[in-house]
């Protein structure tokens, strides 16, 4: 049962790495298109800043 729990746990500490790449990947994207001079989506810049939002928001608390 001990094994199972430190597989689920592993589990999810690899899913946050993938959603840290995804993340700068959204952001790199909407700073090349601001700099490119590129009009931007309105959903997809509320969403990249939904996202930033997120984590300067977050709780270090939570982080332990």
């Amino acid at each position: 049962m001990k094994k199972a729990f430190e597989t689920v746990l592993i589990n999810i500490a690899n899913l946050f790495k993938v959603k840290s790449i995804i993340t700068l990947m959204i952001i790199s994207t909407i700073s090349i298109l601001v700099m490119k001079n590129v009009e931007i989506p309105s959903e997809y810049a509320a969403f990249a800043g939904s996202i930033v939002t997120y984590f300067f928001t977050k709780n270090k608390d939570t982080e332990k």
